[in-house]
């Protein structure tokens, strides 16, 4: 069954009322019909079961049939402290991290990022937020990710520092601590465990960016001796977080 995030401002009393682009979606591309069946997510933990009333390419409207409440508390939370770089590589991540269950996504500038423009990324902004919301809406999603503003490298190190419970850094000179045996090794305040994972751009990240991050209290590790691009160690490196600690 189709699923849509909406807006709680678009559910009123009894009816849902969808926005001009779902709507076209649903009338035009979808192509589905009257009395046909959706689910519907407000983003605040509740799904609705909804049939659709009136159908047309600017405007559809549907009848609530029945609410479910959620709350599904994970056993871990994933902030990924990402590198800016070129657009279809960004969205790529942006789309396979929510597949995966990423809580919250923060674009970083570091020395080497390909994207040094906080200016240009705004502009790219609601296209981004699209996309992850499809992709919530493709995985059985309950609430969607935070996409936050890019930050500058230090602004980041410090958020991570204050947000989560432990921070790592993949970083391609770490020899000694390895990712799994780290987190295995790991003793967490509470449920869920709150995990900030920070990955580098194509080109590295510096030695100084590298000691700013252990200074503030991240630990460098490694996934093994292979050179992973940023998008694949990404996403690995997310997954075996939430493999390590039961957050799939």
């Amino acid at each position: 069954m189709h699923r849509f995030f909406l807006s709680p401002e678009q559910i009123e009393g009894n009816q849902v009322i969808f926005p001009g682009d779902i709507s076209h979606q649903i009338a035009r591309v979808l192509r589905l019909g009257v009395k046909d069946n959706l689910i519907v997510l407000d983003n605040l933990g509740k799904e609705y079961l909804v049939q659709l009333a009136e159908v047309h390419p600017d405007k559809c409207r549907a009848a609530i049939l029945e609410v479910k409440s959620h709350q599904e508390i994970s056993k871990c939370l994933v902030f990924l402290f990402i590198s800016m770089t070129q657009r279809e590589k960004f969205e790529w991540i942006l789309q396979k991290g929510t597949e995966i269950g990423i809580s919250e996504f923060f674009p970083v500038i570091t020395s080497r990022t390909l994207v040094q423009s906080a200016d240009q990324w705004r502009k790219k902004t609601e296209r981004m937020e699209r996309i992850i919301r499809e992709a919530a809406e493709q995985s059985g999603s309950i609430q969607l990710p935070v996409l936050h503003n890019p930050l500058a490298y230090q602004d980041s190190l410090n958020c991570a520092a204050k947000f989560s419970d432990i921070s790592i850094i993949l970083w391609e000179n770490e020899n000694k601590q390895g990712m799994k045996e780290y987190l295995r090794e790991r003793q967490f305040p509470g449920v869920p465990a709150k995990i900030a994972v920070f990955i580098g751009p194509e080109g590295g990240y510096s030695e100084d960016e590298i000691d700013q991050a252990i200074i503030a209290g991240i630990q460098p590790v490694t996934l093994g001796r292979k050179i992973l691009r940023m998008e694949t160690a990404a996403i690995l490196a997310a997954g075996m977080v939430f493999y390590e600690l039961g957050g799939l």
